[in-house]
């Protein structure tokens, strides 16, 4: 058990150095549009697509190597551990009782829009 909160704690750790690196990617990007110095740096392809890999993977050692940051995710595996979830038939019927009831909703509020449009519509013309 201990392996595998292990792997499951290193692959959350891999999965948020790869978001920032994403989400650099496309900052530098946009950035690149408003200011022509990064857009003179993103024409270096060591700069455009090294640097946030080169980050991401920061963030990935800084995350996997911090004990604290490895022993809240640790606590936090252990007590997913402990959740009773519930069973498959509950989780199905709620889901359909949750989808009926928004389109229902969905319905009032589209009739209140649209009635309240004509009202609109005729007071103003």
């Amino acid at each position: 058990m201990e392996k595998q909160i292990a792997k499951a704690i290193t692959l959350s750790f891999a999965a948020a150095g790869a978001i920032v690196a994403v989400g650099l990617g496309l900052l530098l990007k946009s950035l690149a549009g408003a200011f022509g110095s990064i857009a003179v740096l993103m024409g270096y392809d060591a700069f455009r697509h090294g640097l946030p890999v080169v980050v991401g993977l920061a963030v990935f050692l800084a995350l996997r190597f911090h004990p604290r940051a490895v022993g809240f995710s640790y606590e936090v595996m252990v007590e997913l551990q402990r959740v009773v979830w519930p069973p498959q038939k509950d989780v199905r019927a709620m889901t359909i009782a949750v989808i009926f009831m928004v389109t229902i909703i969905s319905v009032i509020i589209f009739l209140f829009d649209f009635l309240s449009a004509l009202l609109l519509k005729y007071i103003v013309g």
